[in-house]
């Protein structure tokens, strides 16, 4: 049933109506913002976008949650139920997305507004592009043939005890026998 609104467009009265239906009143509206524009729908009352609603705290928060749950299952199922030992590129790949539900967590708590907003965003993506990088390389490594696979080289913990911060991240990043198999 349209019903006319005495309320709404009184400058041109013919687009002025509202639909009623049973107990829900929705109103529908026509603006034109310019003579040479065709008429463009607009809702009656808040105008404001799905992405406006949702908010950039709540999905910054969705995604730290994310980070968190696959660290969570790369440590207790991969490591704890299937007793899979991780590779040094597996351990560069945590790190990266580690570093990226940080960088997600501090987004959510601080909630910043205009340039800090594109920065932690910036800042994540490249965090979450190292990881995906570093998981395509473990990905060649293994398709690679048995002849073409490289030597096997010591543990992480043995790495850490021996050499420098430089050297053990230098090595942790070319990945070696143990990241193919």
């Amino acid at each position: 049933l349209w019903k006319k609104d005495p309320t709404l467009g009184t400058e041109n009265p013919s687009l002025s109506y509202v639909w009623q239906k049973g107990t829900y009143h929705g109103s529908f509206t026509w603006e034109v913002p310019h003579p040479s524009l065709s008429l463009q729908p607009k809702r009656a009352g808040n105008s404001a976008t799905l992405g406006n609603n949702l908010g950039n705290r709540s999905i910054n928060l969705a995604s730290f949650g994310i980070c968190l749950f696959s660290l969570i299952i790369a440590k207790y199922y991969f490591e704890e139920f299937l007793g899979l030992e991780p590779c040094y590129l597996c351990i560069t790949q945590r790190v990266f997305l580690l570093l990226a539900g940080i960088i997600f967590l501090i987004s959510t708590i601080h909630n910043p507004k205009n340039l800090l907003k594109k920065v932690y965003s910036y800042v994540a993506i490249f965090f979450c592009s190292a990881g995906a990088y570093f998981s395509i390389k473990q990905l060649y490594l293994q398709s690679l043939p048995e002849d073409q696979v490289p030597q096997c080289g010591p543990p992480v913990e043995y790495l850490l005890e021996t050499f420098s911060g430089f050297e053990v991240i230098s090595m942790l990043v070319q990945g070696d026998g143990n990241c193919a198999k």
